[in-house]
């Protein structure tokens, strides 16, 4: 009995510190961010971030936290948080509102904003080399940052260049949480070619002129 309660008591700990905590969870492609954090007279605070709903720190307009639950809502933007922590508060599985959309998930303890999630996206280890690469332009211009990747065994390889369309695009072709040209150079390099796939001028690590002198 004595040994539960000391593991009770670590385990939410963190509702009696001064720091600030945040959990996030996302339903399909949208996320959703709440800080708890003590205010300047000693009490909780929260506040919601949805990127995909260009919310950003709404003010909580109540709070409530109970034992191993939490609920919390922002009437003026239409959220609503309900759930209850496990895991010494690691994880807040939780119902979540907003604007009347009910979504279930399992809200995480983090330090910043994530990125979106999805399964399909190659993730490591790969199964190949990885190298970050460089080149300049022809006019030595422009130094472009990029991404080659390279099957296991000996070469010479069959290779693609992956050239992104209109706009600027990273190497990823990145855009809501899904990067389509980083999965398409991870299934050719698993099956034989060597890919290289490389930022748009002025986007991710590519300039947009030359910062400093070409190396010899």
């Amino acid at each position: 009995m004595r040994n539960f309660i000391i593991c009770l008591l670590a385990s939410f700990a963190w509702m009696t510190s001064t720091g600030q905590y945040m959990w996030q969870g996302q339903a399909g492609n949208r996320r959703v961010l709440i800080s708890v954090e003590r205010d300047s007279c000693g009490g909780r605070t929260a506040c919601f971030t949805l990127p995909e709903n260009w919310i950003t720190r709404a003010q909580a307009d109540r709070l409530s936290i109970s034992g191993d639950s939490l609920s919390a809502s922002c009437q003026n933007n239409g959220i609503r948080i309900d759930g209850t922590f496990s895991g010494g508060g690691a994880v807040l599985d939780a119902t979540v509102v907003v604007y009347r959309d009910t979504m279930r998930m399992a809200m995480k303890r983090t330090d910043r904003l994530l990125d979106l999630y999805y399964p399909h996206n190659p993730r490591p280890p790969y199964p190949y080399t990885t190298e970050e690469v460089s080149y300049f332009s022809q006019d030595d211009s422009i130094r472009f940052a990029a991404t080659l990747t390279l099957p296991e065994g000996e070469g010479p390889f069959p290779a693609a260049i992956i050239v992104s369309g209109t706009g600027k695009q990273d190497r990823d072709g990145s855009f809501s949480g899904h990067r389509p040209f980083h999965r398409i150079a991870d299934y050719l390099t698993r099956r034989g070619y060597a890919i290289l796939r490389t930022d748009d001028r002025g986007t991710g690590g590519t300039s947009t002129r030359r910062p400093e002198p070409r190396p010899e």
